[in-house]
């Protein structure tokens, strides 16, 4: 029972790592998004605004949403200047990014607000099972150690507060 418990707590901690640090890289790669700190009419107390999937994903839709316009308002149709492309080019990684990172923290992120207090009692109970050992403490302190960061960036990154619902 004992081994059931060390694997068992063991592929839940490398889940929840996995997780975590998969949102850390995709919020560095989408420009810090995380925690969303944009609010209502700029009022804390409306709330966060909803968090939605970019537009801008290629060169066309950049255009539309982004792009140069004519006097008219309109987006142009004339070839694009260098420092247009080298714009679009950062807009439409941006934006991929940003849906990577809202698809993921939807799914997986939100998903660590159970996973993460699983980890922490399972962890608890192989502590409180371990062997009276420098080496049984550090086995089971590992997956503790991973539950209590994974919840500290689960909190203040705001995964399921920064989508707005």
């Amino acid at each position: 029972m004992q081994h059931k418990l060390h694997i068992v707590t063991y592929a839940l901690a490398a889940i929840v790592a996995f997780i975590a640090i998969r949102i850390e890289v995709l919020n560095t790669q989408a420009g810090g998004m995380l925690p969303n700190r944009e609010y209502r009419n700029s009022d804390p107390k409306q709330g966060v605004v909803t968090w939605r999937h970019s537009p801008v994903i290629n060169e066309r839709l950049w255009r539309r949403f982004l792009g140069p316009r004519d006097a008219n308002g309109e987006p142009v149709t004339r070839p694009l200047t260098a420092s247009d492309k080298e714009q679009m080019r950062q807009d439409i990684r941006r934006g991929r990014a940003n849906n990577r990172l809202l698809g993921f923290v939807e799914t997986a992120g939100v998903l660590q607000y159970l996973l993460v207090p699983v980890l922490f009692v399972l962890s608890l109970v192989l502590l409180a099972r371990r062997k009276p050992s420098c080496r049984g403490v550090l086995v089971a302190a590992l997956p503790l150690c991973v539950s209590i960061a994974a919840c500290a960036f689960m909190l203040y990154r705001a995964y399921f507060p920064s989508l707005g619902n």
